[in-house]
């Protein structure tokens, strides 16, 4: 594709180049050696759960003892003082984590930890990208209480995600956050001052992959942000027409929904796309949410509700159905049954009616954050079965339920 450069954006070229020295400030990110970027781990959760199910694990080779796994459980308990669960912080610190056995995988819950000389069971669902399955963690609670009774054993539950969301069966299972795992982590290395240095560069390596690609690390996220704003023309245009994986999935998918419209009824117009996004309608939203001609709302195309597909570098890729003109009465009897039925909808709506952008469906997920990263030759196949799965299974089982309760 030949790109036709107008003199503003070269001048921001040009300016950028020159002012190259700003890029000085990312050199402690760029030139860090981290063993899980270099083995692109960090983005796998079975990864993430196996090293903490280790650091969990008193009697492990990391020579920490319990100090990872007390310190995250007390942070937990803390945070969680207003839930009426059954160890509270005098319990916790009157636990032997030494008489704990640590499982992987039992009954598919991610960790789970029990002790029978304390008769105490510790369950932790680890969510990092992936979304619970209907009532999982009701399931997993039901698992634990058929062989350990609460008349017998105290038994506690733990969600750990991301920004600390709650679980579906959130009167049981107590919330947690990856900040709480980097401080039980920091915390342990500071106490023991001993610590071998294969095991403090591994938990280092690892805390600092936490923070750049689970959470944000908040000094990268400024620098990045000045320069931006500097020199935004400039890295907008070097972003749009960078040679990447990113563009060929992009385009592969808008070449399925294009060459599938009429089988599946979907609407798929070119000018409605970029690279990092790709929106679609289907005859049956076009119905209830007709397409209006004033275009200066929302996407610019006079249609206040559209399916989105996002494709970012940093994070997972599923289908949304995302509202845009707030002002049309359909839309927000949709978000008010979006919000009454968010299991359905497999989306938290928190606001108490739509706001511009609001999000009031979310499909499985269609490619994981790794997935988006390898070739479009290797997950042509993956692609093809995912959007098979959503335009045959998933958007026409919403669109029924819609039809069924919206009252139209």
């Amino acid at each position: 594709m030949r790109v036709v450069m107008k003199e503003h954006e070269k001048s921001s070229l040009e300016e950028f180049l020159l002012d190259i020295d700003i890029l000085d400030k990312l050199s402690k990110w760029i030139n860090e050696v981290n063993f899980f970027e270099i083995t692109k781990t960090t983005n796998k959760e079975l990864i993430h759960s196996n090293i903490l199910a280790w650091l969990f694990n008193s009697n492990e080779n990391h020579n920490l003892k319990d100090s990872v796994v007390r310190a995250f459980i007390q942070k937990v308990v803390k945070l969680n003082l207003d839930k009426n669960i059954m160890l509270n912080n005098f319990d916790v610190f009157m636990l032997d984590f030494d008489s704990f056995t640590v499982k992987r995988e039992w009954k598919n819950i991610d960790i789970f930890m029990i002790s029978e000389e304390h008769k105490t069971t510790i369950s932790i669902e680890n969510k990092i990208y992936a979304v619970e399955r209907e009532d999982q963690t009701l399931d997993y609670r039901k698992k634990v209480e058929s062989l350990y009774p609460n008349n017998d054993y105290k038994n506690l539950y733990i969600y750990l995600t991301r920004e600390g969301e709650k679980a579906s069966d959130e009167e049981y299972w107590l919330i947690a956050d990856y900040p709480i795992i980097i401080e039980a982590i920091n915390q342990a290395i500071n106490k023991n001052i001993n610590i071998s240095s294969t095991v403090k560069v591994i938990l280092e390596n690892y805390v600092s992959s936490l923070r750049r690609n689970i959470l944000m690390d908040n000094e990268l996220v400024k620098i990045c942000g000045e320069i931006y704003k500097k020199h935004k023309t400039a890295l907008d245009l070097i972003y749009e027409y960078r040679p990447d994986n990113l563009s060929n999935i992009s385009e592969y998918i808008m070449n399925f929904i294009e060459e599938n419209a009429l089988k599946y009824n979907l609407t798929f117009e070119r000018k409605d796309n970029k690279k990092s996004i790709i929106r679609f309608t289907t005859k049956y939203i076009e119905s209830i949410v007709p397409k209006i001609n004033d275009n200066t709302f929302g996407w610019g195309n006079g249609k206040g509700l559209m399916y989105e597909i996002p494709l970012y570098s940093n994070n997972y890729s599923a289908c949304y159905l995302v509202i845009s003109n707030v002002s049309d009465e359909k839309c927000q009897k949709l978000y008010a049954l979006s919000k009454a039925n968010h299991k359905k909808f497999n989306i938290a709506n928190r606001s108490s009616s739509a706001k511009i952008w609001s999000r009031v469906f979310k499909s499985s997920t269609i490619l994981e954050k790794e997935q988006i990263e390898e070739s479009i030759d290797e997950i042509k196949d993956i692609i093809n079965k995912k959007l098979q799965h959503l335009f045959e299974k998933e958007i026409p089982k919403l669109e029924e339920f819609i039809h069924l309760n919206l009252n139209e």
